[in-house]
């Protein structure tokens, strides 16, 4: 798959890039010209809400299984490791696709797919937001951001290109 995903970049196309680290990756790794944009977020959906809404222990997880990217399983993994191993007693809310989980030793909410407006109410609602970026990043944890949530991500070369320690 990875050689599959890679393969266009050797056709010498121009590349429309989503941040600064895709394009600088397809400029400098494949001679590519690159034409970079920031991702946006809609501020009439995503933004702080009053602070009695948040809860405590619930993790919106944005698990949008097929896309390997986005390191799903790691991320049921590690929900089951603070479940089990540190007996830390949450409720997930997934999104993004609806999963078949059986087995799972914490409570959960199979959402699917929301919209903007759902979207921006569970992010005001949850302790905290789990969102894997493999590769380029997501404006999902910008939005989550932007409700002032915080978010946990992976530590790669390209969440850190987003949000160098300038800015953090």
């Amino acid at each position: 798959e990875a050689l599959l995903a890679e393969s266009p970049y050797r056709f010498g196309f121009d590349c429309f890039c989503n941040g600064d680290w895709l394009g600088k990756l397809l400029h400098d790794r494949y001679g590519l010209w690159t034409c970079v944009w920031q991702q946006a977020v809609d501020a009439l959906h995503y933004h702080p809400g009053p602070a009695h809404e948040r809860s405590r222990n619930r993790i919106a997880f944005y698990a949008p299984r097929g896309q390997p990217r986005h390191a799903v399983e790691l991320g049921l993994l590690a929900l089951e490791r603070l479940h089990s191993e540190y007996r830390q007693d949450v409720h997930v809310d997934m999104f993004g696709q609806t999963l078949e989980l059986q087995d799972v030793p914490y409570t959960f909410t199979n959402h699917g797919l929301l919209s903007a407006d759902e979207l921006g109410a569970l992010y005001r609602h949850a302790t905290i937001g789990m969102v894997f970026s493999a590769t380029n990043g997501t404006v999902v944890t910008r939005e989550m951001m932007a409700c002032e949530l915080p978010v946990l991500d992976l530590n790669v070369e390209s969440v850190r290109a987003m949000y160098p320690q300038h800015v953090l």
